[in-house]
This record gives structure tokens, C-alpha cells and sequence, in this order.
């Protein structure tokens, strides 16, 4: 999928409220993908989020405890070999 995909899938995101299991795992994702991504996310009902195998780093993992932080929802996160 890559950075500007995921930018695509954000577009669509934006306004669902019936998705709880986003697994976007083993995408070349980075750190860039996770701030847009957070930002979408922090007004979703995603309790389950899987983003193994992204290079997302540990500034991924700061967008990403931004969204935590908004969002009391998430029950499931998977950063495993996400070089943090």
C-alpha cells in the first residue's frame, strides 16, 4: 500500500462509524502514514488495530499515543517488528 495509499484509505475512514478491525499490517507504512492515519482514527470506533511489519518507528509510536490518548476504544494494538 505504501504511504500515499494509505493517504487514499484515510479519505474513506473519515466518515465511518462501523469499522472496528483495521489490519493494515506488512505495508511499508511509516511514520508519515501514522500521523495522517492517527489523525483519522482518533474519531473512530476501531477497537482493534494490527500494524505489524511497518517501519513505523518510534515517531509512529508518538502519533500513535496522540490518537490513544483520544480514543478509550482500542483494546488491540500490534506493533510487533515495527522497528520501535
Amino acid at each position: 500500500m505504501y504511504d500515499s495509499g494509505l493517504a487514499i484509505m484515510c479519505d474513506g475512514l473519515a466518515n465511518n462509524k462501523t469499522l472496528v478491525m483495521l489490519d493494515i499490517s506488512k505495508n511499508d507504512l511509516t511514520s508519515t502514514s501514522i500521523k495522517k492515519l492517527s489523525s483519522v482514527l482518533s474519531n473512530s470506533e476501531i477497537i482493534q488495530l494490527n500494524l505489524r511489519q511497518n517501519a513505523i518507528g518510534n515517531e509512529g509510536v508518538s502519533h500513535l499515543c496522540n490518537y490513544i490518548e483520544k480514543n478509550c476504544k482500542l483494546k488491540y494494538l500490534n506493533l510487533a517488528e515495527c522497528r520501535i
